[in-house]
């Protein structure tokens, strides 16, 4: 999880301090351990694991009395669904198209909850990190849209590395130029500054 690395918060906020003496656009990242809960996997996995033991309990010739059994079952199910809210599960059992679904809700989210959308001339860019799916979203606010042509970020885009820090950076840089092109700063851009540091979720 690169957002954990020591170097990520300073890094992060230097590179979108530079991106921004360049553009008008507002670029606010925030990085997330993950984009959704995925409840229904690790509940599912616990149930699988409940009946497979319960066969095995069955099965052993000696007998289990009725109280042992439940404890056993839900010992059982209590363990397999803390193992299952990890990343290597979820990952292993979750379909690519739901994964980045989940991404694309929360950094949908987040838009609103840093109030990326609410800058006077609609320049907001969001840049979303979602470590467990290893998955970066960028989401541009209107008037980002309007000015910069639809496939022109998608190259930058595709350099944020959502596993290797210096990789990210290339790609914050690579996304900079772009917004700097169809963007360049002017000086009353400054009056509606959103903070540079990275907000970090768990």
């Amino acid at each position: 999880m690169i957002h954990t690395d020591d170097r990520f918060a300073q890094a992060v906020a230097d590179a979108v301090t530079a991106i921004e003496r360049r553009t008008d656009a507002e670029v606010v990242v925030v990085a997330a351990a993950r984009s959704g809960t995925y409840a229904d996997v690790s509940a599912r996995t616990a149930a699988v694991a409940m009946w497979v033991g319960a066969i095995v309990l069955l099965a052993i010739p000696h007998a289990i009395g009725p109280v042992w059994f439940v404890v056993d079952l839900a010992l059982v199910g209590l363990a397999t669904e803390r193992l299952a809210r990890g990343s290597w599960w979820i990952r292993r059992t979750t379909r690519a198209s739901r994964r980045r679904q989940q991404v694309r809700d929360a950094a949908q989210a987040e838009l609103v909850r840093e109030a990326v959308h609410g800058t006077p001339r609609r320049t907001g860019v969001l840049v979303y990190l979602s470590a467990l799916e290893a998955q970066v979203e960028v989401v541009g606010d209107l008037g980002v849209q309007g000015r910069v042509p639809g496939g022109a970020l998608q190259p930058a885009i595709d350099r944020l590395d959502a596993d290797d820090l210096d990789g990210f950076l290339a790609g914050l840089a690579a996304l900079g130029d772009v917004l700097a092109r169809y963007l360049p700063h002017t000086e009353d851009s400054d009056d509606t500054d959103l903070p540079n540091a990275p907000r970090i979720r768990p």
